[in-house]
């Protein structure tokens, strides 16, 4: 055999060769972008330190901690963008009071955003999206601009409306006020229910004045 016919089958042999070694390297780089949650073993005692409880299906964790399911890392996750992933476990924001309706104090709100040019933010346990937002009472929902929620349990959304009472709501429109309880103003400008359990569908400059009324009229009294 020549010198160069020697080259020639190493290199036909070799040349499979570097594909499966290629072939490996590319499996194993997919194998570790592979999301997989880790455990954190948590101290039941104030002041000790936070430990890996590892990546098995079940945690191992020692007497003393409470195991959680640490948050993953995902270069690539929602929209393809890098994303934190928590996996079997459920989220929850609290304000520290002990309970959802307890003194308010400024924490425990969720806010998705900036919420740039804000006003008031006093309350506790709401979630809030957008802008320049107002919240100054605990378990409701603020979304769009410039809209202020000042009763418990209220949602408001559109631009510049508020929710001022227990449960009232407004789904949308400008310069919507809900005062009522429970009371609701679905869109529109410049409407106000102002008595409980009154609506407004929509139009300009409404205003409510009887217990459940509806604007437009519809049935029912109380």
């Amino acid at each position: 055999m020549s010198f160069l016919s020697g080259r020639i089958g190493r290199a036909r042999t070799s040349a499979p060769l570097a594909l499966v070694l290629v072939g490996c390297c590319a499996w194993a780089s997919a194998a570790s972008a592979a999301v997989t949650p880790g455990w954190e073993c948590v101290p039941t005692t104030a002041g000790q330190a936070v430990v890996s409880g590892g990546t098995a299906s079940a945690p191992s964790c020692g007497i003393g901690t409470t195991a959680v399911l640490a948050p993953t890392y995902v270069a690539s996750g929602v929209g393809g963008k890098p994303t934190v992933e928590f996996s079997s476990v459920n989220v929850q924001v609290v304000s520290g009071s002990g309970s959802t309706n307890g003194a308010v104090n400024g924490e425990g709100n969720l806010i998705v955003g900036y919420d740039e040019k804000n006003g008031t933010q006093t309350g506790s346990n709401n979630m809030v999206l957008g802008y320049g937002q107002s919240y100054s009472s605990y378990g409701s929902i603020v979304g769009g601009s410039y809209n202020s929620s000042a009763g418990p349990f209220s949602d408001v959304f559109g631009e510049s409306n508020k929710a001022s009472a227990y449960a009232a709501s407004v789904a949308g429109g400008l310069h919507n006020l809900a005062e009522g309880t429970n009371s609701l103003v679905a869109g529109g400008e410049s409407n106000i229910a102002v008595n409980p359990f009154s609506a407004i569908l929509g139009g300009k400059g409404n205003s409510t004045s009887a217990n459940c009324q509806a604007i437009p009229a519809a049935p029912g009294s109380c």
